[in-house]
């Protein structure tokens, strides 16, 4: 195998690797390039020819670098999760359009919008309920207060 084979397909793969890590920005193809630069200047010495070790070495290194670096820099970027707009309906009180019946579906209604609800117990209809959670595509209620007369309030 001729000497500037290999120096070309390390480069090829750190560079496929970081556009990748560019485009993803999930910080693990970043860990294969840096340990595929190992490989790359492994290819410049005399021991070029051994495309296994190139490979070992940089697998290796890699690894290392995944295991002992991706928690604390995950943790120094503090990325953290959008809320979703549904998420802004946790603690909305409606009524129930459609009571929870024993197999634990009904429907409320909030701005012209039916949505299903579950709860752990069967709630009659046109009771007030509040969401205390999502799951799924389902919110999740339990039975409000009756003094507690505020419909689609936030959560104070």
């Amino acid at each position: 195998m001729p000497f500037w084979i290999m120096p070309i397909v390390w480069g090829s793969l750190i560079a496929i690797l970081l556009v990748v890590e560019y485009v993803t920005h999930e910080l693990v193809t970043i860990w294969f390039a840096a340990g595929f630069i190992v490989g790359l200047v492994i290819s410049f010495t005399p021991i070029y020819y051994w495309w296994h070790l190139q490979l070992g070495a940089s697998v290796a290194v890699s690894a290392v670098l995944l295991i002992l670096t991706r928690p604390a820099v995950k943790k120094w970027l503090k990325i953290k999760q959008t809320p979703l707009n549904i998420d802004k309906r946790i603690g909305y009180k409606a009524h129930l359009v459609s009571p929870i019946t024993a197999d634990g579906y009904g429907t409320i209604q909030i701005n012209d919008v039916l949505w299903h609800v579950t709860a752990k117990r069967p709630i009659e209809n046109g009771k007030l309920v509040k969401i205390i959670e999502i799951t799924g595509s389902k919110f999740v209620v339990v039975e409000a207060d009756d003094d507690d007369t505020e419909i689609f309030t936030e959560k104070q």
